[in-house]
């Protein structure tokens, strides 16, 4: 079984965490992701929900970024493994918008890196499984970083 193939069937189900998100570089950053900087400080508590779940031979993955319920971020994507069983395509919709990603499995399957189309910026995302039932998810820009460790439910 390909890497990108354990990867995802270990992590299928639902998971969620609670996302600290912050600004790095105000300096250049553009206004949408300055804003989200002041909304996430002053609403504190930002909580992320993701799901995934095989669809014949691909995976279908949501994710919601949420505070008190209201969402400021929700994807929703296929992922599809590449003839490599290393790499993946990722097709979907944020925040009703189309985009298109990739991403790259380690060989151990236990860690991911993204690159992913964020707010016009390129977004590099790296997923580590630090035990059965938790994934950290650190998030980075030129000018912003989050960070969550996620927990199965």
């Amino acid at each position: 079984m390909s890497a990108a193939r354990r990867y995802y069937e270990r992590n299928i189900g639902s998971w969620s965490g609670h996302l600290t998100f912050r600004v790095t570089e105000s300096l250049g950053a553009p206004f949408s992701v300055r804003m989200l900087g002041i909304l996430t400080m002053l609403s504190r508590g930002a909580k992320m929900a993701t799901t995934v779940e095989p669809r014949g031979d691909a995976f279908f993955h949501t994710t919601k970024v949420s505070r008190l319920g209201i969402p400021f971020v929700t994807t929703e994507e296929t992922i599809t493994i590449e003839p490599d069983g290393k790499r993946v395509s990722m097709k979907g919709t944020q925040n009703g918008e189309a985009y298109e990603a990739t991403a790259e499995i380690d060989d151990d399957a236990r860690a991911a890196r993204y690159e992913i189309p964020w707010m016009g910026l390129t977004m590099i995302q790296s997923t580590k499984l630090l035990e059965e039932g938790r994934l950290e998810v650190v998030q980075r820009t030129p000018f912003s970083r989050a960070e969550v460790v996620l927990v199965r439910a």
